[in-house]
C-alpha cells in the first residue's frame, strides 16, 4: 500500500468519529428540546396527536384539566335519613329464576361463526349462504301459501300505495278466490283492509266474509301494521294490535290465530309474548341474522317453541317457523338455489344466474317435466332443513298480486305444476295451495304421528343482518324526532283513554256524557295514526322523505285531537257542578303547557300570556302516589300556591335560546307537584314581580355577559375549571372546560362514582377502500373509533335554585342540559340529561352524534343489560367479531352495566336509541345521524333531512344492599329505575286554565283511585269497548284493562318513596265505578277466559293480563 494511502486512514476514521459525536449530541439535545415541549404542552393540557384538519396538519391537541370530586367536610344542609326510603325484607321477591332451554341465542354466539364468503360477486351484491349440497329424499306434503306484501308507507305514502296498488289486490282477491275455490291467500295489514272494506258494497264484504269462513283467505296476525321489533315501545306494539283485533271483532267476527312477521328488521321476543297472549298460536318470522339461520339449520332447529327468558315452566312456548333464506320473495322461497326458484315467478323477469338472464317461461307440455323436477330438487333441499316432512312454500313479495294477468300466470301456471307432480308417484310429494293456518295444522299431525318434536329456544334476534359485517343497527336511531314523538303522543293518548272512561263510566244517558262522547268520535283517527306509525317503516325512520313528512303529518293531527280531548277531561274533573259540560268547556280558556305547533320542530314550552291570578292543572298518570316537577311559562314572575292557599316551592327560571341568551319578557315557573295516585290536581298562579323566588345565574364563556339578564336573576360571570350543583340525594360535578359531567356523589351512602359526559361522532366509509357501503337509513358502518367534538370551554349558563339546578351547554349541533330535580322523591335520584340536537350541513355530513358516559362502574365481562321494547331487559356481551356496529342494540327505555363491587349505572331514556357498552364502564347511545347517502336497502336515498330533535335521558347510580346471584340473559331493573322508567314514559300532563267569562269553582284535587295499587302493578291502559254490533248487549258500558307486573331485581332496596308491594290489586277501588262484572280476555279483548268472581287480580312477575270490566 502506498505511504499517501497509509496516512489517510487515521485522518477517515477521526472525521467519522467526529461526525458521529456530533449526531449523537444533536439527536441528544432534540430529545431534550422535545422532552421540554412535551412538559409544556401537558403543562398547558395539550398532548401529541397528530391529525389532518381543516386548517392542515395539526401536531398538538390541546385537553381539559382533569376535574376532581372531593367528599367536602360539610353538606350543604343536614341529609335527611328519612329519604331513604327502602325496602324491607320479604317485600320484594327476585325475579330471576332457572330457565331450561335447548338453545339460549345469547349463549350460542360464542359457537355461531359470522363468516360470510369474500371475493364472491353477483349482480345484486347478497350471497346465498345457507347452502345444501346433499339431501336424502323424502315423502313431503308442501304448502304453497300466496300472499303480497303491503307496507302501510314506504316510498310512497299510505294513501299512495293504496290507491296504486293495494285497492286493485284486495279486488282482484276477492274476484279470483270467489271464482276458484281452491286458491288460498292470506293477508296481514288491517289498517289497508279498512280502509279498503269501509268502501265497499254489501255485496264484496259478503263475499269476503264468506271467503273467510271456507278457509281460503286467512287473516294473520291481525295488527293495524306489520309493527316493527326492535324500536316500538310494547305498549303501543299491543295497542295497535288490540286496534286491529277490534276491528275485525266488530266487523268480520274473527280472531287471528297465526301470525305473519316477514319484513321488520329483526324480531323481539316481546312480540312472540303479546301474539302469543292475544290468542295467537303459531308464528312465522323472516328476518334474523344470516348467521344464526345457518346455525339453527345446520341443528334442524329452524322450526322452534320460542320461550319467554324469564319463563321457568315453558307456559309462554309460542311455536316459531322461521324461513331459512335471504328474503320472502319468490326467489328465496322454494329452495336454496335463488336462480332456480325465480323461474317459478310467473309474472315479473328478475331472473338471473350469474349475470346471465333466464328468461320467464309459461308451463306447457315441453318443460313441465324439467321444471317439475327443478322445483322438487329445491323442496327436497328445503325440507332437508326441518324435522318434519311438511314444507311451508311463501309465494308472493312487495305489492304482488295487484292485477288480474299476475293472478291468472302465478296461480295458473302453479297449478299445472303441483297437478303433474302430485301425480308422479317417483316424486312422492302433495302440493297445494294454503294459508297459515293449513301449513301448522298440516305440522301438528305429521309431527304427531311420527313423534317429531320441537327444541325450546329463548332469547332475541336483534340486531339484523343479511350481508358481511353490514349490521341494521342505524335504524335504530334515524328520525329520532319522530321516535321521541311516537313515545310524547302516547302516554297522552294513554291518560286521554283512562280519564275519558272513569269520567263517563256511569250513567251513558246523562248530558254531560253525551257530550263526553262527542269528543269521543274523533278518538279513532288518532288512536289509528299512532297505531299506523308503529309500521316498521314508519317509526324506523326508513321512510322516503317525503313519506316521513306524511307520517309526521299525521302524527301531529293526532296530537292536535289528543291535546283538544285531553285538556277538556282535565278541567271537568275538577270543575264543579257542571252538568252541562259543553257549555262549560266554552267558558274556559284551556292550553296545554307543552304544544307540538309544527311537525318538524320538537314541542315547546307555551307561553302564558295572562295578567293577575291564574290556573294549572296538572295529572299524575301513575297508580301510585308521585312527585314530580312541573313548568310553565309566563309572561310575568309568578309564584304558585295550592287551591287552598298552601305554600308550593317554587322558583322563577330564564328562558334561554338556543344560543343560551335569555328571551326577555318570558319566565319559566318551576314548582314541586306533589300528586295522588292517578288524580288531577289544581295550583293557582299569581303574577309576583317584587318577592319572586329568582335561580342565581352563572355564565361561562365570552359569547354571554351579565347585563343579558334581568336583574333579579343577579347573573355573574365565572371562570372557575369545577362546578357543582346538588340537591337532598345527590352533588355533581361538571368541568367548564367540557361543559359536562364528570362525577355523581350519592349523599347517602357517601359513594362518588366517575360518570364523565361526552359527545362523539362517527364518521362513515373508508380511505383505505372506496368500494366499502357507507352508513344509511338502515345499517351502520362507521370509519372507526368515535372521535370527540371539538370544543373545550364552550358557553354555558348554571342555575341555582330551590326547585331544581341545572347545567346547560352549547355544544357543535347540541345543547346540553343536565338537571337535578330537589325534591323528596325518586326523581331527585338521579341526573335528568335533555339534548336539543341539530346536525347541520357541512359540518355533520356523514356523520352520527352519540353521547357517551364513561365511567367507573366496570363490568367484568363487558356485557350490557338493554331493555327490549320496554317490556323485559336481556343481557348483551361485547363480542369483537361484530365489530362496533354489531354491538349496538335498541334501546326503548332502559339499559345498565354492573361491577363487581355491586355497583350499577342505569341509562333511562324516553325514546329509543342505539346503544352500546364498547369498553368497560361505557355506555354511549347514538342521538342523530345525517347520511348522504343510500345504503342499497331500497329506499334509494340518504338520511339528509335533519329536523331539530330532542331527547331525554335519566342517569342513575345504585348499590346492591343484599347481593342475589342471578344466571341466564334475562335481567332485571331495580324498582327504583322501574318506577322512574314509567314516570319518564308517562309524564305529567299539564294545563293552563284562565276563566273568560264566568268564575268556577273548583276542586282541589281529584284523585280517581280510592286505593292505590301496589308499585308492583302498571296500568298500562283502560279504554272503552265499542259496544257489540250484533248478538248479546250487556247491561252497561265496558271498557278494557290492560295490567302488568313488574320483573325487579330485588338486590337494589332503595327506593325513595313509600311503595305498597301487595301481590294482587283490586280492580274495582275507582272513584264514583261501580262493575257489574269483571272477566279476563286476551290482551285485545276480544276472546273471554273467565270470570272473576272476586274483583282482585294477582299476576305473575312479567305477566300481561287484560280484564273486561262492565260497569253498572
Amino acid at each position: 500500500m502506498p505511504k499517501s494511502a497509509r496516512s489517510t486512514v487515521p485522518t477517515a476514521w477521526k472525521l467519522m468519529i467526529v461526525i458521529s459525536v456530533l449526531y449523537l449530541l444533536c439527536v441528544w439535545l432534540g430529545y431534550r428540546h422535545l422532552e421540554r415541549t412535551l412538559f409544556q404542552r401537558r403543562s398547558s393540557g395539550q398532548v401529541f396527536q397528530p391529525k389532518l384538519s381543516k386548517d392542515g396538519l395539526q401536531l398538538y391537541v390541546k385537553q381539559c384539566p382533569v376535574t376532581y370530586s372531593q367528599r367536602h367536610g360539610h353538606l350543604s344542609g343536614p341529609v335527611d335519613t328519612r329519604l331513604a326510603k327502602a325496602l324491607k325484607p320479604g317485600m320484594c321477591q327476585a325475579s330471576a329464576r332457572p330457565v331450561r332451554t335447548n338453545i339460549q341465542i345469547e349463549s350460542e354466539w360464542r359457537s355461531i361463526s359470522v363468516a360470510y364468503p369474500q371475493y364472491v360477486y353477483t349482480v345484486s351484491g347478497w350471497i346465498q349462504v345457507l347452502d345444501v349440497p346433499t339431501y336424502t329424499p323424502k315423502p313431503l306434503k308442501v304448502i304453497i301459501v300466496p300472499h303480497s306484501h303491503q307496507d302501510p308507507g314506504w316510498k310512497s305514502t299510505f294513501e299512495g300505495y293504496f290507491q296504486s296498488q293495494t285497492r286493485d289486490t284486495l279486488e282482484n282477491m276477492v274476484n279470483f278466490l270467489s271464482a276458484h275455490p281452491k286458491w288460498k291467500f292470506i293477508w296481514s295489514e288491517i289498517s289497508f283492509f279498512e280502509k279498503w272494506y269501509s268502501g265497499e258494497d254489501g255485496g264484496d264484504r259478503e263475499r269476503v266474509k264468506r271467503l273467510i269462513d271456507n278457509g281460503q283467505l286467512e287473516i294473520v296476525t291481525g295488527g293495524w301494521v306489520m309493527t316493527d321489533e326492535a324500536v316500538a315501545h310494547y305498549s303501543a306494539m299491543l295497542d295497535q294490535l288490540v286496534e286491529g283485533h277490534q276491528w275485525l271483532k266488530q266487523n268480520l267476527d274473527i280472531t287471528p290465530n297465526t301470525s305473519w312477521s316477514v319484513d321488520t328488521f329483526g324480531h323481539s321476543p316481546t312480540m312472540a309474548y303479546l301474539l302469543k297472549e292475544s290468542g295467537v298460536k303459531n308464528i312465522v318470522i323472516q328476518r334474523v341474522h344470516f348467521a344464526i339461520k345457518r346455525y339453527l339449520a345446520k341443528k334442524k332447529s329452524l322450526e322452534f317453541m320460542w320461550r319467554q327468558s324469564w319463563d321457568s315452566s315453558g307456559k309462554t312456548d309460542t311455536l316459531c317457523h322461521l324461513m331459512p333464506f335471504l328474503l320472502y320473495a319468490i326467489h328465496y322461497s322454494c329452495g336454496p338455489d335463488p336462480h332456480v326458484c325465480c323461474q317459478f315467478d310467473f309474472h315479473e323477469d328478475k331472473c338471473l344466474r350469474g349475470t346471465e338472464t333466464v328468461p320467464r317461461v309459461a308451463v306447457n307440455e315441453t318443460n313441465i317435466r324439467k321444471l317439475s323436477w327443478a322445483l322438487w330438487e329445491q323442496l327436497q333441499k328445503k325440507a332437508e332443513l326441518y324435522r318434519s316432512n311438511v314444507l311451508l312454500v311463501p309465494h308472493g313479495d312487495d305489492f304482488r298480486y295487484d292485477s288480474s294477468s299476475e293472478w291468472e300466470a302465478q296461480f295458473g301456471n302453479l297449478e299445472k305444476l303441483m297437478e303433474y307432480m302430485n301425480k308422479d308417484p317417483d316424486m312422492n310429494i302433495n302440493l297445494e295451495f294454503g294459508t297459515v293456518s293449513d301449513f301448522f295444522n298440516a305440522l301438528k299431525t305429521d309431527t304427531e304421528k311420527s313423534k317429531v318434536s320441537f327444541p325450546s329456544l329463548t332469547g332475541d334476534f336483534l340486531p339484523y343482518n343479511d350481508r358481511d359485517d353490514q349490521y341494521w343497527t342505524g335504524f335504530y336511531t334515524s328520525r329520532p324526532l319522530y321516535k321521541h314523538m311516537a313515545r310524547w303522543l302516547h302516554a297522552k293518548l294513554r291518560i286521554t283513554d283512562i280519564l275519558l272512561t272513569l269520567l263517563c263510566a256511569g250513567d251513558t244517558t246523562s248530558h254531560y256524557c253525551r257530550y263526553l262522547m262527542t269528543l269521543e268520535e274523533s278518538l279513532p283517527q288518532a288512536r289509528q295514526a299512532l297505531a299506523l306509525f308503529q309500521h316498521h317503516d314508519a317509526i324506523t325512520g326508513t321512510s322516503k322523505r317525503y313519506v316521513v313528512k306524511d307520517y309526521a303529518s299525521k302524527l301531529h293531527g293526532a296530537s292536535i285531537v289528543i291535546d283538544d280531548i285531553l285538556k277538556k277531561l282535565m278541567f271537568l274533573s275538577v270543575a264543579e257542578g257542571q252538568k252541562d259540560a259543553k257549555r262549560a268547556v266554552g267558558n274556559v280558556s284551556l292550553t296545554m303547557a307543552e304544544e307540538w305547533s309544527d311537525f318538524v320542530t320538537p314541542p315547546s314550552l307555551k307561553a302564558n300570556y295572562v295578567d293577575g291570578k291564574w290556573f294549572v292543572l296538572v295529572t299524575n298518570p301513575l297508580t301510585i302516589q308521585w312527585k314530580s316537577v312541573v313548568t310553565v311559562r309566563t309572561s310575568s314572575p309568578s309564584a304558585v300556591k295550592t287551591k287552598g292557599g298552601g305554600l308550593v316551592a317554587y322558583q322563577i327560571n330564564p328562558v334561554l335560546d338556543e344560543n343560551l341568551k335569555p328571551v326577555l319578557g318570558l319566565y319559566d315557573v318551576v314548582f314541586e307537584a306533589d300528586l295522588q295516585a292517578l288524580s288531577v290536581k289544581l295550583y293557582v298562579v299569581s303574577e309576583s314581580h317584587s318577592h319572586g323566588k329568582y335561580v342565581s345565574v352563572t355564565l361561562f364563556g365570552k359569547q354571554l355577559e351579565p347585563v343579558m339578564f334581568v336583574e333579579d336573576f343577579k347573573a355573574k360571570s365565572s371562570t372557575v375549571e369545577t362546578i357543582e350543583i346538588e340537591n337532598l340525594l345527590l352533588r355533581t360535578t361538571f368541568s367548564s372546560c367540557t361543559g359536562t359531567l364528570q362525577y355523581t356523589h350519592r349523599k347517602l351512602d357517601d359513594v362518588i362514582h366517575k360518570t364523565a359526559i361526552k359527545f362523539v361522532t362517527y364518521g362513515t366509509g373508508s380511505w383505505s377502500n372506496p368500494f366499502r357501503d357507507k352508513s344509511g337509513a338502515y345499517i351502520f358502518m362507521p370509519d372507526g373509533q368515535a372521535r370527540s367534538l371539538d370544543s373545550m370551554y364552550p358557553p354555558m349558563v348554571v342555575l341555582h335554585g330551590p326547585v331544581m339546578s341545572s347545567v346547560i351547554t352549547k355544544l357543535p349541533g347540541v345543547v346540553h342540559r343536565a338537571v337535578l330535580y330537589n325534591v323528596s322523591g325518586p326523581v331527585a335520584s338521579g341526573v335528568h340529561l335533555y339534548n336539543t340536537v341539530y346536525l347541520t350541513p357541512p359540518l355533520y355530513d356523514n356523520k352520527e352524534l352519540v353521547m357517551r358516559v364513561e365511567s367507573d362502574v366496570l363490568s367484568p365481562d363487558t356485557s350490557v343489560c338493554v331493555d327490549l321494547n320496554g317490556f323485559q331487559m336481556h343481557k348483551k356481551r361485547w363480542r369483537s367479531k361484530f365489530l362496533i356496529q354489531g354491538n349496538f342494540h335498541p334501546v326503548t327505555s332502559a339499559a345498565y352495566i354492573e361491577d363487581e363491587n355491586h355497583s350499577r349505572l342505569s341509562l333511562l331514556t324516553t325514546e329509543t336509541h342505539a346503544v352500546a357498552s364498547l369498553r368497560p364502564g361505557w355506555l354511549e347511545a347514538v342521538l342523530d345521524r345525517r347520511l348522504m347517502q343510500d345504503d342499497w336497502r331500497g329506499l334509494n336515498e340518504g338520511v339528509s333531512d335533519n329536523v331539530q330533535a330532542v331527547s331525554r335521558f335519566m342517569l342513575v347510580t345504585e348499590k346492591k344492599k343484599n347481593p342475589l346471584q342471578t344466571k341466564g340473559p334475562a335481567c332485571y331493573p331495580s324498582l327504583l329505575t322501574h318506577l322512574l322508567s314509567t314516570h319518564l314514559n308517562n309524564p305529567v300532563q299539564v294545563v293552563a286554565l284562565r276563566e273568560e267569562k264566568y268564575e268556577f269553582k273548583y276542586k282541589s284535587e281529584v284523585n280517581f283511585m280510592t286505593e292505590k295499587w301496589s308499585c308492583l302493578y302498571q296500568l298500562l291502559n283502560l279504554r272503552r269497548l265499542p259496544v257489540p254490533r250484533k248478538g248479546k248487549v250487556e247491561e252497561g258500558q265496558s271498557a278494557l284493562m290492560i295490567v302488568q307486573k313488574a320483573g325487579l331485581d330485588c338486590s337494589y332496596t332503595e327506593v325513595y318513596t313509600d311503595c305498597d308491594m301487595q301481590r294482587f290489586i283490586l280492580l274495582d277501588k275507582f272513584l264514583g265505578v261501580e262493575l257489574s262484572s269483571v272477566k279476563q280476555t286476551t290482551l285485545t279483548g276480544v276472546q273471554e277466559l273467565e270470570i272473576l268472581q272476586q274483583y282482585a287480580a294477582g299476576l305473575k312477575d312479567m305477566e300481561i293480563k287484560a280484564f273486561k270490566v262492565t260497569f253498572k
